[in-house]
C-alpha cells in the first residue's frame, strides 16, 4: 500500500512542479500571490469528505474551526468521493494547520506541518493519527494528530477557490540574442516583485505565445512592465507600460546594443 502511494506521490509531484513552477525553478515572486503546491493523500481507509490545509495565523488567533481555514480542497476539485490524493495550492507560510473530516463524520487536526513546493504528505491512522511529510528536496517529517469525534467538532462553511483569468499575449525575438526569462512587473509597485511569464529559451527570431494564469482581481492592474533576461546574462526592463489584459504582441528589438519594446 505505502509503495503504490509512494509512486503516486512521485508522479504526483512532477505534475505539481510542471503546474507551478514551469521549467525552472525560479518561482514567482509578487508576495500577494506567492504560492506552492502540494499533495496530500489520504491512507486512513475512509472516505474523505473535507481537506482544509491553511498557514498557521501570526497574530495569535485560533482558526481551526472557522472560516479562515479557507476553501476545503476537496469540495474545489469536486472529487469528495476519492480515497487518494488531492492537489492543494496554498499561500507560502512558514507552517500550516490540516483539517480533515471523514465520510463517517471523524475530524483529524495537525498543528504547524512545515510544507514546502512539491511535498507530499501522507495521513495514516494504525495505532495513532499521523501526517508524513515527504520533502521534495529530501528527507521526511511526522507530525501527531488529533482525533476528534464525530459531532464534537462544529461545522463551518466551505469558501470557493479565488477564481483565476488568463492573460494571453506573444512575444516576438527580434534582438539577435536568445532570451532565456520573460516575466512582468506592475508598473507602479516592482517591489512586489515579479510575475514569471515565460521560462524556456527563446531564440533569435521566435515568437511565442504567453499564457497565464492570474487572481480575478489583478484586472484591475492595468500598468506593467516587461522584464527579459538575455542569454549572457544581462536583464533588461522595458522602455514602455503595457497592458497585459489588451495587449496582442510585443515585439522586442535590438539597436546599437539597446534593446526596444513595441507594443500592439
Amino acid at each position: 500500500m505505502k509503495k503504490r502511494f509512494l509512486l503516486l506521490a512521485i508522479l504526483s509531484v512532477m505534475l505539481m512542479i510542471t503546474v507551478f513552477s514551469g521549467c525552472d525553478k525560479r518561482e514567482d515572486t509578487r508576495k500577494y500571490v506567492h504560492t506552492i503546491g502540494i499533495v496530500i493523500t489520504n491512507d486512513v481507509g475512509n472516505v474523505f469528505d473535507e481537506l482544509f490545509v491553511y498557514p498557521v495565523p501570526t497574530d495569535g488567533v485560533e482558526t481551526k474551526y472557522t472560516a479562515d481555514m479557507g476553501p476545503d480542497w476537496i469540495k474545489n476539485t469536486k472529487n469528495s468521493t476519492k480515497i487518494g490524493s488531492y492537489g492543494v495550492t496554498v499561500v507560502e507560510s512558514g507552517s500550516y494547520n490540516v483539517w480533515v473530516r471523514d465520510r463517517r463524520g471523524n475530524v483529524y487536526t495537525f498543528d504547524s506541518v512545515s510544507f514546502s513546493n512539491g511535498d507530499h504528505g501522507i495521513i495514516t491512522f494504525d495505532e495513532l493519527l499521523s501526517l508524513t511529510v515527504y520533502h521534495f528536496g529530501g528527507g521526511t517529517e511526522t507530525v501527531a494528530g488529533e482525533y476528534v469525534r464525530p459531532g464534537d467538532a462544529p461545522e463551518h462553511p466551505h469558501r470557493e477557490n479565488v477564481k483565476q483569468v488568463t492573460l494571453k499575449f506573444a512575444v516576438e525575438n527580434k534582438t539577435g540574442d536568445a532570451l532565456v526569462f520573460v516575466s512582468m512587473r506592475e508598473s507602479k509597485a516592482q517591489a512586489k516583485g515579479e510575475v514569471e511569464l515565460y521560462l524556456d529559451k527563446i531564440a533569435a527570431g521566435k515568437t511565442v505565445n504567453i499564457n497565464r494564469k492570474l487572481d480575478e482581481r489583478d484586472q484591475e492592474i492595468t500598468e506593467w512592465v516587461l522584464n527579459i533576461e538575455v542569454e549572457d546574462g544581462k536583464s533588461v526592463t522595458s522602455d514602455v507600460i503595457f497592458n497585459p489584459w489588451t495587449t496582442e504582441k510585443i515585439i522586442i528589438t535590438k539597436t546599437d546594443g539597446a534593446y526596444k519594446f513595441e507594443v500592439s
